[in-house]
């Protein structure tokens, strides 16, 4: 009994902490997005074109977090779930 409420607990604290880092990395994307469009409209020289490169490399690993993320929150759905039905 006292294994199923502490996967319940591990479930949920995955969950909140996956929510709450899905929410940091949406703001920072909203930030990086702004600036990728402003950097666009003005890339003039080789510096521009490369802050236009390391900005859409950061937007890449963002995404990919938030893919790391959903991750957890389906393991985290799954350990709440074990819990109800064993």
């Amino acid at each position: 009994m006292a294994k199923k409420k502490i996967y319940k607990l591990i479930g949920e604290k995955m969950i909140k902490t996956a929510i709450n880092f899905d929410e940091s990395l949406v703001e920072i994307l909203k930030i990086e997005v702004k600036r990728l469009k402003k950097l666009a409209r003005n890339s003039n020289s080789t510096e521009a074109f490369e802050e236009l490169q390391k900005t859409n490399n950061l937007i890449r690993n963002i995404i990919l977090a938030l893919t790391i993320t959903d991750e957890r929150i389906r393991i985290g759905i799954d350990l709440c779930m074990d819990d109800n039905e064993t």
